[in-house]
């Protein structure tokens, strides 16, 4: 999906009408979502091929640049997620608690995992997301 697309439909996360706000949000925490579990997948493949053939390594080492630089395209999106806190109605506010529970951090992590991952989220927020977290 062109950059351009996604920026546009995270501006809708600001929107005067809360359905829009809220499938924005979700929208792109979505795609953050999926693009996280392919750099994970990636990461993983190049883990297990490192005991493997050097062709092996090296298309699990390709296929890990490629989803790193595809997090590196999406990493600015929670950031845009959490300035939903901003908002003044608590629906505003359960959302981004469900976004973040479900898509952000999910709860299916085990304990571990799960605190790697806020603490990765945390530190990759901008000033406005960190204001809100």
């Amino acid at each position: 999906m062109p950059d351009e697309a996604v920026e546009i439909v995270s501006e809708r996360c600001l929107d005067k009408r809360f359905k829009i706000r809220k499938e924005a949000a979700t929208g792109i925490a979505i795609l953050y979502h999926q693009v996280v579990g392919r750099t994970t997948a990636a990461a993983s493949a190049v883990a297990a091929a490192a005991t493997k053939e050097n062709s092996e390594k090296t298309a699990a080492e390709n296929a890990s640049r490629v989803a790193q630089q595809q997090l590196a395209r999406v990493t600015w999106i929670p950031g845009k997620v959490m300035q939903l806190y901003c908002q003044n109605t608590i629906e505003d506010k359960l959302l981004l608690e469900g976004i973040i529970i479900d898509y952000l951090v999910p709860k299916s992590f085990d304990p571990e995992t799960k605190s790697t991952k806020l603490y990765e989220l945390y530190v990759n927020l901008d000033e406005a997301g960190r204001a809100s977290f």
